[in-house]
């Protein structure tokens, strides 16, 4: 029950924030009508929750910003006329599905270079420096030394994003899992595993990884919302098309709906963030 309240409560906090996003965001107020060649500007006022009291007595207003927000006909562009949802679909296949594959790769490669004996002190320094660098900078310097070839829109954007995200998503889990990876390292039963003499390639395959791989699931689901902020900033320094040019283009035109509809994805994600560790260390304990 406890996750279940923790749900509804992040939920009911994420539609009050879209609520008094969109409710500060009315502009002036005012509202334009066409009738024949006569353009007529009236006021037009949204008040943000549907109930009101007035001489006494208590109103209900359907137009409402808390009622709007869930009206599909909020969630259109209007310079392209889609609805926002197709719109912020198709930047999302292609940048969480970038993402999603780099991250994957990054937690791969961590798991193996937190475990390498040789370079380990090297390879530790390299990940410190990279981690502390952001992702824009990562992306001029991308961006600069390969001004020689075409990215706007092409593979080669697509590579230098999957590479750039890799190697930042890379050094923050490699530099998660120095302590852990110490710890199992020096555990009991792998002091016992290599005084057996046993292949090492079987004590790390065997034994170390998938210890190591329990440690690392939880911080993967808790960093999901992290994938949309780096990426969001790289997709514009490389020209990739995506959720970056999404947000630029609904902040440029004004696109209430857009916006919305993109917080709801990182709200989303990052709910989805928040039960998926809990969710994992209760099948963990089930099957324990």
């Amino acid at each position: 029950m406890s996750e279940l309240r923790r749900l509804l409560f992040a939920g009911a906090m994420l539609y009050g924030l879209i609520a008094l996003l969109a409710y500060a965001s009315q502009g002036s107020g005012f509202k334009s009508a066409d009738f024949g060649e006569t353009r007529v500007i009236k006021e037009e006022t949204h008040p943000l929750l549907p109930l009101s009291l007035k001489n006494g007595k208590v109103g209900w207003n359907k137009s409402a910003i808390t009622l709007a927000i869930l009206e599909p006909g909020f969630y259109k562009s209007e310079a392209s006329g889609e609805s926002s949802w197709t719109i912020v679909g198709r930047g999302a296949r292609s940048t969480l599905g970038l993402s999603l594959l780099a991250l994957i790769a990054a937690a791969s490669l961590s798991l193996l270079s937190s475990l390498t004996g040789r370079l380990k002190q090297a390879l530790n320094q390299f990940a410190f420096a990279l981690e502390s660098l952001p992702m824009v900078v990562i992306g001029a310097f991308l961006l600069v030394g390969f001004s020689g070839i075409s990215l706007i829109g092409g593979w080669e954007a697509r590579w230098l994003f999957v590479g750039a995200l890799l190697a930042k998503y890379w050094a923050g889990l490699h530099v998660f899992l120095i302590s852990p990876a110490e710890t199992i390292t020096n555990a009991p039963y792998i002091i016992t595993a290599n005084s057996k003499g046993l292949n090492p390639l079987t004590v790390v395959l065997k034994h170390m990884l998938p210890n190591l791989s329990l440690k690392l699931l939880p911080v993967l689901a808790s960093g999901l919302p992290s994938l949309l902020s780096g990426a969001i900033i790289l997709e514009e320094v490389l020209f990739q098309p995506g959720l970056g040019s999404v947000l630029v283009q609904a902040v440029i035109n004004h696109e209430l709906g857009t916006l919305c509809a993109l917080l709801w994805l990182a709200g989303g994600l990052s709910i989805l963030a928040l039960m998926l560790p809990k969710t994992f260390q209760s099948l963990r304990g089930a099957g324990a």
